[in-house]
């Protein structure tokens, strides 16, 4: 079930990436954490609808740790911000 939730996390997050990316590519980089906000909040009500997990609260709580750590190891990944990237 926890892969599932990954698998789940994964997709909305490269979804909601890309219609970003497609539709507002000026978007500044200190909207990130709104955007893994969202990504939680859909992800969540994903799981909890698919009766992956047994709670809205659980799914929604899940989901937003797993979102944030992803988005932690994403900016990890990346290096240490630009001064443009502010």
């Amino acid at each position: 079930m926890n892969i599932t939730i990954t698998v789940v996390v994964m997709l909305v997050a490269y979804t909601i990436h890309a219609l970003v990316e497609a539709f507002l590519p000026q978007i500044p980089v200190r909207f990130s954490p709104v955007l893994n906000v969202l990504i939680a909040l859909g992800s969540g009500f994903i799981c909890y609808f698919l009766k992956l997990e047994p709670s809205l609260l659980i799914a929604i709580v899940t989901c937003f740790m797993a979102t944030l750590s992803a988005g932690g190891m994403g900016n990890l990944i990346k290096g240490p911000p630009r001064n443009n990237q502010r």
